[in-house]
């Protein structure tokens, strides 16, 4: 397997000037640029990044303006509930998602050694 996923956007009949390719194309931008700049931050560095980097998207500040020729829907923004690092880019809802919606709910069994569950958990 080459690791490319041949459905999206590479298909034959896919435009990759689509209006869906490039709000996908800004979300995942986004996100890349959340962990990329934001991952080598303290954590409690994290709240003023998030309000940094939101301002930067808005193009709110007179020292940061957006480019004019980029356009920005409110749908491909990061939502607004929690910080930037609390959302992840999934192309199947065609926006962000909150990580902790990503997690499959996992129960230990009562009559379960905690230490051997999350070691055979671990390991396969």
């Amino acid at each position: 397997s080459s690791g490319i996923n041949a459905e999206w956007p590479l298909r034959p009949g896919n435009e990759l000037h689509s209006d869906k390719f490039t709000n996908h194309l800004q979300m995942l931008f986004q996100f890349s640029l959340v962990w990329a700049a934001g991952s080598i931050l303290k954590y409690e560095s994290r709240p003023a990044f998030d309000e940094f980097f939101r301002t930067l998207c808005s193009g709110t500040k007179v020292e940061n303006p957006r480019p004019a020729d980029l356009k920005m829907a409110k749908n491909v923004q990061i939502p607004q509930k929690g910080l930037v690092f609390d959302h992840v880019f999934n192309k199947e809802n065609n926006g962000f998602v909150s990580w902790e919606s990503t997690m499959q709910r996992h129960t230990i069994p009562d009559d379960i050694q905690v230490t051997y569950h999350v070691v055979i958990n671990f390991l396969g």
